[in-house]
């Protein structure tokens, strides 16, 4: 995955964000709709695409200077199923797939279609297969799901984040964005197509490089994170749902938290890396997330519980204070990310409230959103909330967590 890419005027297209809304999606013509089969799951009719839940299917506004009208042109031999909700718009191109993985997947996978049978007419959750317009549908209500969780772990409702243009950042201490999704001002966006070949031609389009990579990119004019990926490559989404559902939670939970407060900075990367693989790793332990060189990598993945529980018995971990300094994604190793992974998980279950405090605290804004700040700057930052909000700092907060999931140390009793 490519990290979040910034355009060249960030600073000034900042203050634009502030301004962006929810484009309304009454003001595309239905005359002009793309010509698609009809959902078998939904039919044409508006009644039940509310009961599913659903806003819409498109037209709509996707990014700067497009909309889904734009890219169904663009891609003609793309079959997108396009759905929109509450929260998120999405195109999905991924072609029919079988039904197979593990018995605990496979659990997994009826378990979603059974919820997605009380929203949808003619969804059979013992199905052997996945037609284009059931994985879009289940797509759809992953990232609404997954919505949901990262609101519980931020101890936030829907409905507390303002309507743009939103709140002052010269007031950092009521700061929660300037739009209702997060705090971003638009609908988060996930494009999913079949053909590499077609999302290098969309991405050279709409994203200023040409790239087949699964890839995460802020498009600062309309106000929205967008998620884009191909089915056809290494990866393998296009033929494993469960490659798919684990991938696409842990690209969008990391655009999710990127989003919060509205995005201004990236975090210490440690913290984007943990919270994502928190969500990814309920979805499937078996699909590694990060590119892995060989199968050792992706073995040792698998294994991340039995490694974990090696690394406690010596408590052979990185020191958090060395943890904590690496502000780029690209140098956590596989180590780096269990660790990173491991603590997140051990905050969520014990200490929530204050990990959502400290979150929040990274969140706020910096220089008012005029500029970025620099890496001490945020490193600054971070040092002042673990203080705030855990009440030590690295070296603390590794011996309390050292003392509660460490190795325990027996005393011999004197006679």
């Amino acid at each position: 995955m490519r990290p979040i890419a910034l355009l060249p005027l960030i600073a000034a297209l900042l203050a634009d964000v502030a301004t962006a809304t929810d484009t309304d999606p009454q003001h595309f013509s239905p005359a002009a709709a793309e010509n698609v089969v009809v959902d078998p799951y939904v039919g044409d009719g508006a009644l039940a695409l509310d009961a599913a839940g659903y806003v819409g299917r498109g037209p709509f506004e996707f990014g700067c200077n497009h909309t889904s009208l734009d890219i169904a042109e663009l891609l003609p031999d793309e079959h997108i199923v396009w759905l929109e909700t509450a929260h998120f718009r999405i195109g999905c191109a991924l072609p029919a797939v079988a039904v197979a993985g593990s018995r605990q997947w496979q659990e997994h996978l009826r378990g979603e279609l059974t919820v997605l049978a009380g929203k949808l007419s003619g969804v059979d959750p013992r199905t052997r297969k996945l037609d284009r317009f059931l994985r879009a549908h289940l797509c759809a209500q992953r990232l609404e799901v997954l919505y949901g969780d990262v609101l519980q772990l931020l101890g936030r409702d829907a409905d507390e984040f303002p309507s743009p243009p939103g709140h002052d950042p010269r007031r950092p201490e009521t700061f929660l964005g300037l739009g209702r999704h997060l705090g971003m001002s638009a609908k988060f966006t996930v494009l999913l197509l079949a053909r590499a070949s077609d999302l290098q031609r969309y991405t050279a389009a709409h994203q200023g490089w040409a790239t087949a990579d699964p890839t995460t990119f802020l498009d600062t004019r309309v106000g929205t994170i967008r998620f884009v990926a191909a089915g056809d490559t290494a990866h393998g989404i296009g033929g494993d749902e469960e490659v798919l559902a684990t991938l696409l939670t842990y690209h969008v939970a990391q655009s999710l938290y990127a989003g919060y407060r509205s995005f201004g900075h990236m975090l210490p990367a440690w913290l984007p890396r943990g919270l994502a693989l928190h969500h990814a790793r309920q979805v499937s332990t078996r699909v590694p997330v990060t590119p892995m060189r060989d199968e050792a990598e992706r073995e040792f993945y698998r294994q991340w519980q039995k490694q974990l529980g090696i690394l406690r018995k010596d408590w052979s971990f990185t020191p958090l204070a060395d943890l904590f300094q690496t502000i780029d994604e690209k140098r956590l190793d596989e180590q780096r990310s269990l660790e990173s992974w491991a603590l997140v998980e051990w905050l969520t279950a014990e200490r929530p409230a204050e990990l959502r405090a400290f979150v929040h605290a990274m969140k706020a804004p910096f220089h008012d959103r005029l500029r970025f700040p620099t890496n001490e700057e945020l490193l600054a930052r971070q040092q002042l909330a673990l203080e705030q909000s855990f009440g030590t700092d690295a070296a603390g907060l590794e011996l309390a967590w050292r003392q509660h999931t460490g190795p325990k140390t027996k005393v011999r009793r004197r006679r």
